[in-house]
């Protein structure tokens, strides 16, 4: 897999490192594919800013995946498609006043197929449209998974500097499970806390229990912790545990926060698409924690072990953190 990426990193010129991050963890099946997901809409005649179509590169490569379904990629696909438009927009990193914010993912309901949006260097934002980026992943998808054995594939050179490309590729969708817990998220506040949530592909963060910071270890990000967006889009809540409750005293594990952020990506495009919550089971280095997502509307301590201290995390939508403080659990 890693080689493969590496052979992708000079056609867009990402660094390696880039290239491996966008690797995907192990994320069960739960969602089914309605038909409807099944229908392309028609693209308008002027995609809007960019290059033709016939100036972007697509290369397929079995190494991002082969014998993947068709039917699941059409799915993700249909999650960008039908929010886009030919207005131009402008693409670039978390923080800058752009459009659209990277890294950007769509994911299928069944996790089987996952579409990675990318840009090259780190050099001023991308002008482009919405439909620019959806054509050039509908050909890729056309191209690779259809017409040549269900293989994975990047797409680059979209957009007016040519600087944005797309990946497609399988995905192993088993850390997943939704519970049968029906939620109320509010509209768009899973999107908006995905946009929030850091995606830092280094350093490597110590996640550790509170007590173990208090006898002088270094933890780097405290948990049991809850991170949500302040009002009104609060209605989605990301949660970093032990998987072990009895650890939660003393849980040490690493994790980048673009791991976080793919564990939470899948959660919401498999569980939260479905008004469920639901947990990424096996997480981190040692895979001792679990990612998990509920709509914010249980107690914060409600499902808290004796004597752990849980940390509330406010994200504003602006990306910049502040901390609620350190609950104390009593029970």
């Amino acid at each position: 897999m890693f080689a493969a990426l590496t052979c992708f990193a000079a056609l867009l010129a990402l660094t390696i490192d880039q290239c491996k991050a966008l690797s995907l963890p192990p994320v069960a099946r739960s969602l089914a594919i309605t038909p409807a997901a099944l229908i392309p809409m028609p693209f308008p005649a002027s995609p809007g800013p960019g290059k033709p179509l016939e100036d972007i590169q697509i290369q397929c490569n079995p190494s991002l995946g082969t014998g993947i379904n068709y039917a699941s990629c059409l799915d993700a696909f249909g999650i960008f498609k039908r929010g886009t438009s030919n207005i131009p927009i402008t693409v670039g990193q978390r923080y800058e006043p752009v459009t659209m914010s990277i890294p950007v993912r769509w994911i299928s309901a069944d996790g089987l197929c996952v579409f990675d949006i990318v840009k090259r260097g780190t050099g001023p934002a991308e002008r482009t449209s919405g439909y620019q980026i959806a054509r050039a992943a509908w050909q890729l998808m056309n191209q690779c998974v259809r017409d040549s054995g269900g293989q994975g594939g990047v797409v680059s050179g979209i957009g007016q500097s040519g600087s944005l490309g797309v990946f497609i590729r399988k995905n192993n969708p088993d850390n997943v499970q939704c519970n049968e817990e029906p939620q109320t998220y509010g509209r768009d506040a899973c999107t908006q806390l995905l946009l929030s949530l850091p995606a830092a592909v280094q350093p490597r963060r110590i996640f550790g229990a509170y007590a173990v910071r208090a006898a002088g270890q270094r933890v780097d990000e405290l948990i049991p912790t809850y991170y949500a967006n302040d009002p009104p889009h609060h209605q989605c809540r990301i949660g970093i545990w032990p998987i072990d409750e009895e650890e939660v005293m003393t849980i040490v594990d690493t994790a980048t926060w673009f791991e976080v952020w793919q564990a939470a990506t899948a959660l919401v495009g498999m569980c939260a698409r479905k008004g469920l919550s639901g947990d990424f089971l096996n997480f981190g280095t040692n895979r001792g924690l679990r990612i998990t997502l509920d709509d914010n509307s249980d107690p914060i301590l409600e499902n808290a072990p004796p004597g752990a201290n849980v940390t509330v995390v406010h994200l504003p939508v602006d990306g910049q953190r502040k901390k609620n403080g350190t609950i104390v659990v009593a029970k």
